[in-house]
């Protein structure tokens, strides 16, 4: 199929294409003439590197993990950058969780002093 094709069936430009052909994360297709010609399983390929990225996934992870690899979607590799993206989501909640906290906290401190009197200067200090 051509580059048209591919596209349109994972819903990005050939623009797109064009540059994860670039960067490495789709195999060099075969030619007919002046025209790129892709595989069916291209298809997947560039559905789920599309997916990836709305899951956090940078394209250098991607390119990373998909060019190590010769034949296929290395389904492993995918699945240990998926376990590594769920502990840094993790980390980043209870980082926010905290900061939640100490906005909650501050808001309170203000709050009261504004209570006590509506001209509170320093409610912090």
């Amino acid at each position: 199929m051509y580059i048209g094709k591919l596209a349109k069936l994972c819903a990005v430009s050939t623009k797109t294409i064009r540059h994860y052909e670039q960067i490495g994360l789709l195999p060099p297709p075969a030619r007919k003439g002046n025209y790129r010609l892709y595989r069916e399983q291209d298809i997947e390929l560039v559905r789920l590197i599309k997916h990836s990225q709305q899951l956090g996934f940078s394209l250098a992870e991607m390119t990373q993990a998909i060019t190590r690899h010769n034949q296929g979607i290395p389904w492993l590799v995918i699945d240990t950058l998926i376990e590594q993206k769920l502990q840094l989501i993790a980390q980043d909640i209870l980082t926010l969780e905290h900061k939640r906290q100490l906005l909650h906290n501050q808001q309170s401190t203000i709050r009261a002093c504004l209570a006590n009197d509506p001209d509170c200067q320093r409610p912090l200090a």
